[in-house]
C-alpha cells in the first residue's frame, strides 16, 4: 500500500470516529419555560374586605352575586393557604357569562379576609369553606343570603360544579328556599375622598377691585397690599393663605399692586413706607376695614383672619368710601 492511500484510509477512519462520537451525545432538551406569576380571574376575582360593599352593592347591585368564603388563614400560615379560587368554582362562574353579559357575578375573599366576611354574616370558622348566594333588595340597601350545603362544594371535581350550577341558577330564578335565607350584612362603604374647593385668589385691577371685591358677592375682602406695579401677580405667602380657607365661602381674597397709588393707600390711611399691609374689607353702603399690621407671613395672616371669622378684628368705618386704584396710563401720565 502507497503513502497516499494509507493516508486516504487513516483520513477515512478519523472521520467515521468523529461522526460516531457526535452521535452518542445526547440531544440537548430543550429549555422548559418558566412559569410567570398567574393573571387573576375575571370569572371569580379575589375581593378582599373593605372592596366587598362594593361588589355586593356597588355596580351591578341587582345582578345575584355568589361569595366563596375559604378556610380563613391562621397566624403564620398564609404560604399553605389557597390564595386563589378553585377551579370548579371559575368553571361553575363560565355557566353565568355570556360574552360581556352576566346573569350572576362570583367573587373569592382572600383567606386573610375570610373571618371578617363570615362573621358579617353569622357564620363562625368551623363553617369554612362556604359558597353563599346574595341577592340585594330593591332599593339598593340589605337583602338575602343563602348558603350552598357545605358537602355539595366540598368534594371539588365535576360535583362541586353542577351542584354550584345548580345553586345559582335557582338564585337567578330567585327560587331558592326563603326559609333558609340569611339577611345580606352591610360592609364598610368606601371612603369618598371629598371635593376640594379651589382657591379664591385674584390681583384686582383698577376695574375688577369694586366689581369683584369691594361689592363682590363675598361678604369679606382680604386684600394683600404690595408696593409693586400692576401685574406683578400676588405673592406666595398670600396663595397659600387663600388655599387654607379655600373652603369658607364668605371669604374672598386678593392683592394690589399699589406703587404710586398714593390716594389709594391714604384713603386706607397708610403711606408706601408701611407696606406690604393685609387689609379686610367689607362693603355696602357703611363701608369698613380692618388692618393687619406686620408683613405678609402665613401664620400671621392666618391667625387674623381666623380672629375676623370669629367675630374679634377691629374694623373702622371709611368716611369718603372705599378708595379706588387709578388706572396705569394716569400714574404714567403723571410722571411726564
Amino acid at each position: 500500500m502507497t503513502m497516499t492511500s494509507r493516508g486516504v484510509c487513516f483520513g477515512v477512519v478519523l472521520a467515521l470516529a468523529l461522526v460516531g462520537a457526535e452521535d452518542s451525545k445526547s440531544p440537548e432538551e430543550p429549555k422548559k419555560k418558566e412559569d410567570g406569576p398567574k393573571k387573576p380571574s375575571t370569572l371569580a376575582p379575589t375581593v378582599p374586605y373593605l372592596e366587598m360593599w362594593a361588589f355586593v352593592y356597588g355596580k351591578d347591585a341587582t345582578l345575584p352575586k355568589v361569595l366563596y368564603v375559604p378556610s380563613a388563614a391562621e397566624e403564620g400560615d398564609d404560604a399553605k393557604a389557597a390564595k386563589e379560587p378553585p377551579s370548579w368554582l371559575t368553571t361553575a362562574a363560565m355557566g353565568f357569562k355570556e360574552g360581556r353579559s352576566y346573569s350572576a357575578k362570583f367573587a373569592f375573599v382572600p383567606p386573610k379576609d375570610a373571618l371578617r366576611v363570615a362573621q358579617r354574616f353569622g357564620l363562625a370558622s368551623d363553617a369554612l369553606p362556604a359558597l353563599l348566594g346574595c341577592r340585594v333588595a330593591e332599593g339598593g340597601t340589605g337583602g338575602t343570603a343563602h348558603l350552598l350545603k357545605a358537602e355539595e362544594h366540598r368534594v371539588g371535581g365535576g360535583a362541586a360544579v353542577r351542584a354550584v350550577k345548580s345553586f345559582v341558577k335557582e338564585l337567578v330564578a330567585e327560587s331558592v328556599d326563603a326559609e333558609s335565607a340569611l339577611p345580606l350584612p352591610s360592609f364598610p362603604e368606601p371612603t369618598r375622598p371629598r371635593k376640594q374647593a379651589s382657591a379664591s385668589l385674584e390681583e384686582f385691577t383698577h376695574e375688577s377691585l369694586p366689581i369683584s371685591c369691594y361689592d363682590g358677592p363675598r361678604p369679606l375682602c382680604v386684600l394683600a397690599i404690595v408696593n409693586e406695579l400692576a401685574g406683578t401677580g400676588c405673592p406666595e405667602s398670600v396663595a397659600e393663605l387663600a388655599r387654607r380657607f379655600r373652603n369658607d365661602k364668605t371669604i374672598a381674597f386678593g392683592c394690589v399692586g399699589a406703587a404710586k397709588q398714593t390716594e389709594f393707600l391714604s384713603g386706607f390711611g397708610m403711606s408706601s413706607s408701611e407696606l406690604p399691609a393685609l387689609v379686610a374689607v367689607k362693603g355696602g353702603r357703611r363701608p369698613r376695614a380692618a388692618r393687619m399690621e406686620g408683613g405678609l407671613d402665613v401664620a400671621p395672616m392666618a391667625a387674623f383672619v381666623d380672629g375676623l371669622l370669629g367675630g374679634g378684628g377691629t374694623f373702622k368705618r371709611l368716611s369718603d368710601g372705599l378708595p379706588a386704584l387709578e388706572p396705569p396710563y394716569l400714574l404714567d401720565k403723571d410722571e411726564m
